[in-house]
């Protein structure tokens, strides 16, 4: 069953932890990857600026805080990811 959920997603879509995304026709395998690669670069980068860093530090300092911190970095994380795949000519999701 697990092995046929997984081959079917690989069948009709690409996605990764920041979300779902599908390149535009005519990209290649290496404009796809350098891409994406690029793509989590910059949402890493928009998460982990020294204002959000404080933030998060701030957030996390107590055990209340921390699903909070989390929660906002993964939605920066996102947030960018699918602003720059967009930029890229893909169409892109934002995970949930």
């Amino acid at each position: 069953m697990r092995s046929t959920l997984i081959i079917l997603f690989a069948l009709t879509g690409c996605a990764t932890r920041l979300g779902n995304y599908a390149p535009a026709a005519g990209q290649s395998d290496a404009e796809i990857s350098q891409a994406v690669s690029d793509c989590k670069a910059v949402a890493y980068a928009a998460a982990h600026t020294p204002g959000e860093d404080f933030a998060r530090i701030a957030l996390k300092a107590s055990i209340v805080g921390i699903p909070a911190g989390i929660a906002r970095e993964r939605a920066i994380e996102r947030e960018a990811w699918v602003e720059c795949m967009q930029a890229h000519g893909f169409w892109a999701e934002a995970a949930k």
